[in-house]
C-alpha cells in the first residue's frame, strides 16, 4: 500500500489547470458545485437560528431540518435517473434556480417576520429535492468531462474545494447570526445556489446523446448496473452502518456529553479539527495517489470508529480534538477513492443512477439511528452506546475488507 507521488502535482501540492490539463467544463462544473456548496452549508444553520428567534421552537426547527433530509433521501434515486436520462446541464439549471429561489423565500418570510412552520416546511422539503436532482447529475458531469487518467486528482480538487466552501459557509452562518439577523444568511445562501446556475449554464452540451429508455427502464438498469459489482454493494452496505453510527455519536450523543461533561466550547473545536482533518485528506490526495487506492481510502475510512470510541472512553479533550482530524482526513481520503473507483468502473450514461443508489442506501439507516440512539444510551448509558457504536463501525468495515472482490477492484 505504499504511496507514490503524483507526477502532475506541484510544490505546494496543488495543482495547476496547464500540468492536469483539464478541459474548460471541468471549472465550469467545480465553480457551480463550489458555489452550491457555499449556500447549501450557509442554509441550515440560518435557518435554524431564524426559526428559533422567531418561534422559540425546537420542534419546528426539527420539522424543517427532517422535511429537509426526508425529501432528499427520498428523491435522490429519481434524480440519478433523471440526470442520466436527461441532458445534465438543464438537470442542474433547474435544481438550482428552484433551491435558490426556495432560499430566498425562506429569508423574505424571516425578514418579515412571518414564518410559520407548515410553509416553511413546504420549502425547505422542495430544496432537498432539489439537491437530490443537482448532487447525481454534478457529479455524473464531472465524470463526463474529466479524462480517465486525470480522475484521482480532480476527484481530490473537487472534494477539497468543496469541502472548504462547506466549512467557511457554516462558519459564515455562525457569524451571520451573531452579529445580525440568520434571514440574511439565508438570503446570501439563496442568491448564491442562483448564481451556481450560471456557471452551470456554460456547460458544453455533448454532441449525442444515448438513447433514452423508459423512467422506470432507466430506474431498473440503474440497480442491476449497481447490485451487479459486488464490490459496490458490499461497501455500500458498509457504509449504511458506519454513517449511521458515526452520525449518532457526533450529532446526538456528542452534543449531550459536552452539556453534561466537557463543555460547548470544546466540542466546536472537536468538530471544528475534523473540519480541518477533512481539507488536509483532500491536500494529502491532491500530492499522492495511492497504488491501491480504494483499498487504501477504505483502510482510512476505519479511523471513523476512533471518535465514537475516544468518547465512550471518557478519552482527554486533546485527545478527541486530535481523533476528530484524523477521521476528516480519512473519510476524506476514502471519499475521494470510492469516487474515483466508480467513475473508471461505471459506464458514464449510468453513473448518475448508480450513484444515487450509494446516496440513497449509505444514508437511509441514518436518520433510523439518530432517532432510536436517544433511548438507547437512556438504558444503557452514553459511554457504553459510544463503543458499541465504534465496535459496529469496525465491525462493518472488516466484514467488506474480507470480500474478495473489495480487496482486488483496484487490479481490474
Amino acid at each position: 500500500m505504499a504511496f507514490r507521488q503524483g507526477k502532475s502535482a506541484v510544490r505546494l501540492g496543488f495543482p495547476t489547470r496547464r500540468r492536469l490539463g483539464y478541459p474548460r467544463d471541468f471549472y465550469r462544473i467545480l465553480l457551480g458545485r463550489v458555489t452550491t456548496s457555499l449556500g447549501y452549508a450557509l442554509a441550515p444553520l440560518s435557518s435554524a437560528f431564524a426559526l428559533l428567534d422567531l418561534t422559540g421552537s425546537a420542534v419546528d426547527v426539527g420539522i424543517v431540518v427532517g422535511a429537509r433530509s426526508s425529501s432528499y433521501v427520498a428523491f435522490v434515486v429519481l434524480g440519478g435517473a433523471i440526470a442520466d436520462r436527461y441532458s445534465r446541464r438543464p438537470v442542474l439549471i433547474v435544481s438550482c434556480l428552484v433551491g435558490g429561489c426556495c432560499q430566498l423565500g425562506m429569508s423574505a418570510s424571516a425578514v418579515l417576520g412571518t414564518v410559520h412552520v407548515a410553509p416553511y416546511a413546504i420549502l425547505a422539503a422542495v430544496t432537498g429535492v432539489a439537491s437530490a436532482f443537482s448532487l447525481p447529475a454534478a457529479a455524473a458531469a464531472t465524470a463526463e468531462v474529466t479524462p480517465q487518467d486525470a480522475r484521482q486528482r480532480a476527484n481530490a480538487v473537487a472534494r477539497l474545494a468543496m469541502t472548504t466552501a462547506t466549512v467557511t459557509g457554516t462558519v459564515l452562518a455562525g457569524g451571520v447570526a451573531a452579529f445580525t439577523q440568520p434571514a440574511w444568511g439565508l438570503c446570501a445562501a439563496g442568491a448564491l445556489v442562483v448564481c451556481a446556475a450560471g456557471f452551470f449554464r456554460r456547460i458544453t452540451e455533448p454532441a449525442e446523446r444515448p438513447a433514452r429508455p423508459s423512467l422506470p427502464s432507466a430506474l431498473r438498469e440503474g440497480w442491476r448496473e449497481f447490485s451487479a459489482r459486488t464490490w459496490v454493494w458490499v461497501i455500500v452496505l458498509a457504509f449504511a452502518l458506519m454513517n449511521a453510527a458515526l452520525s449518532a455519536s457526533v450529532q446526538v450523543l456528542g452534543p449531550i456529553l459536552a452539556d453534561q461533561e466537557f463543555g460547548r466550547p470544546t466540542w466546536g473545536i472537536v468538530l471544528a479539527a475534523q473540519s480541518l482533518g477533512l481539507v488536509t485528506g483532500g491536500l494529502i490526495a491532491l500530492r499522492f495517489t495511492a497504488r491501491r487506492p480504494l483499498l487504501v481510502g477504505l483502510t482510512c475510512a476505519g479511523t471513523q470508529a476512533f471518535l465514537p470510541l475516544a468518547l465512550g472512553l471518557r478519552a482527554p479533550a486533546i485527545v478527541l480534538v486530535a481523533t476528530a482530524f484524523c477521521v476528516g482526513a480519512g473519510v476524506q481520503q476514502f471519499s475521494i477513492a470510492w469516487l474515483g473507483a466508480l467513475q473508471s468502473h461505471i459506464p458514464a450514461d449510468l453513473f448518475g443512477r448508480v450513484y444515487s443508489y450509494d446516496v440513497l442506501l449509505s444514508s437511509v439507516a441514518v436518520p433510523v439511528m439518530q432517532f432510536s440512539i436517544a433511548p438507547i444510551s437512556a438504558a444503557l448509558g452514553a459511554h457504553r452506546t459510544l463503543v458499541i457504536l465504534g465496535c459496529l463501525i469496525t465491525t462493518a468495515l472488516l466484514l467488506a475488507l474480507m470480500s474478495r472482490s473489495v480487496r482486488t477492484v483496484d487490479r481490474s
